[in-house]
């Protein structure tokens, strides 16, 4: 059975305070309602980096990620330092398929200005219902042509040096990771199940 190609989202978790517009940015939220969605209405499995729990090398998996996922969606809100420094080693291993996106409101940075990104609008930290529809259509679409265009670079590193060799990992390398990918997606449709059983069954007791 062939893989989906895999999607890996670099982006902050959690609700987060923008300290440039006062308000607080609910990043799951946007994961949830926006980003899951778009990723399988492209038909692409998703990883984000805290869905993924492993012992050893801290660093370890986060490289895998970068390096072996054939797509990346990366926000630029708030200029998470650990954010940027994984579109640092992405952008400077792999030239193609790196989506940026980010709040409308943010101030970004000088060296992330010229690259093509993304808006979203925000209303109390949160994506709006009436803008959710859109969004997801635009990221899908982004999602679906970076899957399809093999010979377009993204990569600033890339399209400054040209012939640039991009990292290749060992075939074995990539199918651990994806077996590990797949078994983390099993977990959380496991846990997603019987959270959604349990609120059932909550639902019935009030009844």
């Amino acid at each position: 059975m062939g893989f989906k190609p895999l999607l890996f989202v670099a982006m902050p978790f959690g609700q987060k305070l923008d300290v440039v517009t006062g308000s607080i940015i609910d990043f799951d939220d946007l994961y949830q309602r926006v980003i899951v969605p778009a990723g399988r209405l492209a038909a692409v499995d998703i990883l984000r980096a805290d869905e993924e729990r492993m012992g050893g090398f801290i660093h370890l998996p986060m490289y895998e990620r970068l390096l072996l996922a054939e797509l990346a969606i990366v926000d630029l809100t708030l200029a998470n330092p650990n954010v940027f420094y994984e579109l640092g080693v992405r952008h400077a291993a792999i030239p193609r398929a790196t989506i940026l996106i980010y709040h409308e409101a943010s101030v970004l940075s000088f060296d992330v200005r010229p690259l093509t990104a993304i808006p979203y609008a925000l209303e109390k930290g949160s994506v709006r219902n009436e803008d959710i529809a859109k969004l997801i259509e635009t990221l899908a679409k982004k999602i679906q042509a970076a899957k399809q265009d093999h010979d377009s670079i993204d990569s600033p590193l890339f399209q400054l040096i040209p012939h640039l060799a991009a990292v290749q990992l060992s075939h074995e390398a990539t199918e651990s990771f994806r077996d590990r990918a797949q078994f983390i997606d099993q977990k959380r449709a496991t846990i997603m199940g019987a959270v959604g059983e349990a609120k059932v069954q909550a639902l019935k007791g009030t009844l």
